[in-house]
């Protein structure tokens, strides 16, 4: 398993919509049914952080990104995390919160965010187990905060 920078990918736009297409499907409220995945991922490769965990074996596993811009209130925000369904259970979305966790803390942030469905208590119960509390409800929405 080794886990690349998505800026410092060989791969191209239309393999990165493929990839994010393919990852952001497997959330339970999929991520083509909210946004456009192409201004999204030039969005958050733009001003955010992006993560592809690839297994050695098999490919692209999974996939994270985070913002970190913003530098004045010191605040973090985990924006997706999704590893496709054969890849779960293996430690690899442990990987990507470690390694996001780590790069929040290397920039100097003091708190990460997100918001997660309601309903996605599989999502929910591993946030938590990272430190990760409730802090809002937004309609159909958590909202929790880990400090860091």
């Amino acid at each position: 398993m080794k886990i690349l920078d998505l800026k410092e990918s060989n791969l191209t736009a239309d393999e990165l919509i493929a990839l994010m297409t393919l990852v952001g499907n497997e959330l339970p409220e999929p991520l083509s049914m909210r946004v456009d995945i192409p201004a999204y991922l030039e969005k958050i490769t733009n001003n955010g952080e992006c993560y592809i965990l690839i297994d050695s074996k098999q490919g692209p596993a999974g996939f994270i990104g985070f913002y970190t811009n913003d530098k004045k209130n010191r605040k973090a925000y985990l924006s997706i995390i999704s590893i496709l369904p054969h890849f779960q259970g293996k430690g690899y979305g442990k990987k990507l919160m470690e390694l996001m966790i780590s790069k929040c803390v290397e920039m100097g942030m003091i708190d990460i965010s997100l918001e997660v469905q309601s309903t996605n208590i599989k999502a929910i119960n591993c946030y938590k187990k990272f430190g990760f509390n409730n802090v809002a409800i937004k309609a159909d929405k958590i909202v929790m905060c880990k400090n860091i």
